[in-house]
């Protein structure tokens, strides 16, 4: 019934290409906008699932986001051959 222009969309990468094929395939003409992630202080997104963690399930999920952003550092940098245990040696 609501036929919107823009979607505005704060999800992973792998939601968003759903999401955008999704439109493609059902030949909506729609533009989806994805924005950053909003954080808490400490960096762990914003999100209701994450809101329920516990102490150190909280701090295994900050370190596999950690793990990721070195990991995207070092890519951003040029480097291209790096030990996956040493980018998320902290899970």
């Amino acid at each position: 019934m609501v036929q919107p222009d823009v979607l505005f969309f704060q999800k992973d990468f792998q939601q968003c290409a759903v999401v955008r094929r999704m439109a493609i395939d059902l030949n909506r003409p729609i533009e989806l906008v994805t924005v950053p992630t909003v954080r808490e202080q400490d960096g762990l997104a914003m999100s209701r699932r994450n809101r329920y963690r516990g102490k150190e399930e909280r701090q295994r999920a900050l370190a596999f986001n950690r793990g990721l952003s070195a990991a995207l550092d070092e890519f951003r940098s040029g480097e291209r051959l790096i030990a996956i245990a040493n980018a998320f040696r902290d899970c």
